[in-house]
Formats: C-alpha cells, structure tokens, sequence
C-alpha cells in the first residue's frame, strides 16, 4: 500500500479543523507557510485572507497558484506577492502587466531578489531603507562594507534586524546607527 504524503494536511491544518472555532487569527494563519493555498480552498473558505498580508505573502503560495486562480483578489505588490519567497523577479519581468511593488514591503526586501539582480536592473524603482534591502538576507556583511553609501538603515525592520548582519559585525561597526535592542536577540549564547 502507498500514500500521496504531498496532500497530506501539515500539523497545523489539522489543528484547525480539530478546532475551527479557536478564535483564529485568519490573517496571520494566511500567511504562515503551514496553511498551503490547496487547503484553504477547500475548508472555511470565507474565513481566509487572500490579498496583502495574506496568501499573497505566504511561500507556500506561489504566483503561478495565483494566476490558475484569477477570481481571488490576490495583492501583487506592497505586502503581497512582490515580497513572497516564492515569487521571484524574473517572474514578474514576464508578468509586466502586473503591477509589481520594487521598493519598500516589495522585492527590495525579497529574498529571492540579489542585490547583483537589483544593480542589472536600475530602473525598476528599489529602496535600500528601512523593509527594503536593509532587511533583504542577500545583503551580506560584506555588501554592507563595499556599499557605504547605499543607503542603508541600520534599525528595526533594516540591518540590525537583517539574518545576515552578526551582533559582532555590528560591534565590530559601534558609530553606525544600530538598534541595539534587535541586535541583542543576536547575543551568540
């Protein structure tokens, strides 16, 4: 006997049918990549969130989920596609029809978007601040240092809380503009 362990539910998609009235946040479970766009299809429909913030956001879904899917009112840009993992930039070269976010809370912080892609392509519109590629795992220490003037921005939602950037580069680096608050999360133990 063999099983299809690629329909199988993730534990928390059981979770949620054990427990449908659990006082979800639909939103959030959107956009966590343990909720597959398959699922949500099929159960509590009403209850999902599609657009920004969503499954728009979520790696599970990709954007080729989306366009077989056309009747969802999917977020291509700020806080959706543009920033999803799954979703990468020459993907959306192809789809110019869309309207793609490059900048802020769109592939400017996308990991599946290099800052080498990013210098081929220097008309798209891209923020190197905060949520932008201060924030994008492909800057790398050593980006940081061969591009001093890229703009960077060193808080919340930029380098110091970039998983590329150690807590010892940022000591190595005490004048910049650090969140030492965010870097402390990074205290090796």
């Amino acid at each position: 006997m063999t099983f299809d362990v690629t329909n199988m539910p993730t534990a928390l998609e059981i979770r949620v049918l054990d427990s449908p009235n659990e006082g979800w946040d639909w939103e959030k479970l959107s956009a966590n990549p343990e909720i597959t766009p398959e699922f949500a299809l099929n159960h509590f429909t009403n209850n999902w969130v599609w657009g920004e913030n969503g499954f728009s956001r979520n790696p599970s879904c990709t954007p080729q989920f989306a366009l077989e899917h056309p009747t969802i009112a999917w977020e291509w840009g700020w806080l959706g596609f543009s920033m999803n993992p799954s979703c990468n930039p020459d993907f959306a070269l192809q789809h110019e029809d869309i309207a793609w976010e490059w900048g802020e809370f769109g592939f400017s912080c996308n990991p599946s978007c290099t800052p080498a892609w990013a210098d081929a392509h220097p008309h798209l519109g891209w923020w190197s601040g905060q949520f932008g590629f201060s924030s994008n795992p492909n800057c790398t220490e050593s980006f940081v240092l061969a591009n001093p003037d890229f703009g960077w921005d060193y808080g919340i939602g930029g380098l110091s809380d970039n998983p590329s950037i150690s807590y010892s580069f940022a000591k190595e680096h005490p004048n910049l503009r650090w969140c030492w608050v965010a870097l402390d999360c990074k205290i090796p133990l």
